[in-house]
């Protein structure tokens, strides 16, 4: 019952119970992971000076997007190549009377070679928003740590969410 003071919270693998193989993994008490949360807590706020320079540190290293941003121009100024000669070649194709199976053949290799261009160009746009999410997220750990003035004696769920 929930409101059981008998009542415990426990904490399993997804796939403890699924399929022929069964997740060896033991189950663990939420009483336990709390506990484990405040006494790492604590840890870090008693090294936050070192950790938190060495974060710096690392958050300028791991989330430059200098080279990713000048690896995404040179697909983007393709693309707006690309796009410019199928706009001509299409006005071209609209004025003069050409052989529609040369012409076809043309386009769509431009579309290919703007496809490969546009797929490069957004893939390595996902991997500067993925550094950039990342950096928010450390920097939101870094700002949790550094807020947090006393030790931890009692678990604390936004203390948890933002750390975690």
């Amino acid at each position: 019952h929930p409101s059981s003071k008998y009542r415990r919270v426990i904490w399993q693998c997804n796939g403890k119970f699924k399929g022929e193989k069964k997740c060896s993994t033991p189950h663990l008490y939420e009483k336990d992971i709390q506990q484990a949360f405040v006494s790492f807590v604590n840890s870090l706020i008693a090294e936050r000076e070192g950790l938190l320079a060495g974060l710096q540190e690392a958050l300028a290293a791991i989330t430059d997007n200098t080279a990713l941003e000048q690896e995404r121009d040179a697909p983007q100024a393709e693309c707006e190549v690309v796009m410019e000669l199928m706009r001509k070649m299409v006005q071209e194709n609209a004025r003069l009377a050409q052989d529609q199976q040369d012409y076809n053949a043309r386009y769509s290799a431009m579309t290919q070679s703007y496809d490969k261009s546009n797929t490069r160009m957004i893939e390595v746009g996902k991997a500067i928003d993925g550094r950039n999410a990342k950096r928010r997220e450390l920097e939101g750990f870094m700002k949790a740590l550094g807020e947090q003035e006393e030790l931890v004696t009692e678990f604390d769920e936004g203390l948890w969410l933002s750390i975690v």
